[in-house]
């Protein structure tokens, strides 16, 4: 979305529909893949979202790790876990 809208309008985007989807108690899920953005647009859609959940890849093993649970804090939610 970044390289086709630009940044301010996908900031623009994603401060209305973040917060309409979850008055609605709707789930979307966006996805990103890594290191296709900067830092600082990573951390703007971090910002805005509820639920962050990054997935990588070590060798031949698959890893879960949920980054913000927005308000959902338990601190055996925020870790890496190897899955699958």
């Amino acid at each position: 979305m970044e390289h086709n809208w630009g940044r301010d309008v996908v900031k623009t985007f994603f401060g209305h529909a973040c917060p309409a989807l979850y008055a609605y108690k709707t789930l979307a899920y966006w996805t990103m893949a890594k290191n296709a953005h900067p830092k600082e647009f990573c951390a703007m859609i971090e910002h805005l979202t509820q639920v962050v959940i990054d997935l990588s890849k070590a060798g031949n093993k698959n890893f879960l790790e949920i980054r913000k649970a927005g308000r959902r804090y338990d601190p055996r939610l925020i870790r890496s876990v190897s899955t699958w």
